[in-house]
């Protein structure tokens, strides 16, 4: 058959994934009957599908997944002064 190359399985049940028949999400491929909610069960679509840490899930259930700390974003709060004798006259 094709030795050599080895064939992409569905991350929910392992066996092969052909061509035409794989649901990408997250760098996978699934089939349609295993594209669905690790937590619920629930079927996906393209727009429906979010990726956390490997694994497919529906928009709520993700949500629940989600880590509860938001992002430690910081804006540079220094005061920025021009050099002696040049910037904006006043």
């Amino acid at each position: 058959m094709t030795e050599g190359i080895e064939q992409e399985r569905c991350p929910n049940c392992e066996k092969v994934v052909y061509g035409a028949e794989g649901f990408p999400a997250g760098g996978k491929r699934f089939h349609k009957k295993c594209f669905k909610c690790k937590t619920c069960d629930r079927r996906l679509d393209s727009t429906s599908v979010r990726c956390h840490e490997g694994f497919i899930y529906c928009r709520p259930c993700h949500l629940k997944v989600l880590p509860n700390e938001s992002p430690k974003i910081y804006a540079d709060t220094s005061l920025i002064q021009p050099q002696e004798g040049k910037g904006c006259p006043r």
